[in-house]
């Protein structure tokens, strides 16, 4: 379930462990999530330079977003 709070901020409920706000502009237009998972694994990849797939909540705010671009 995906709430688009901004035009680049989303809340992002997780499966049952609560909702995430989400930011598609953060990071280089990459995103940012305030999960444990972005914070603890794909951040710090990040900020290293390495390259490393978003959490499943920024993959959800952006897949929500493309969708509703191209369907309005």
């Amino acid at each position: 379930n995906v709430t688009k709070i901004t035009e680049h901020k989303f809340a992002v409920k997780g499966d049952s462990t609560g909702t995430y706000t989400v930011d598609v502009t953060d990071n280089n237009r990459r995103g940012s999530c305030n999960c444990p998972q972005f914070k603890m694994r794909v951040l710090p990849q990040w900020n290293k330079g390495n390259k490393s797939p978003p959490c499943k909540h920024i993959i959800h705010a952006l897949g929500t977003a493309v969708w509703n671009k191209i369907n309005t």
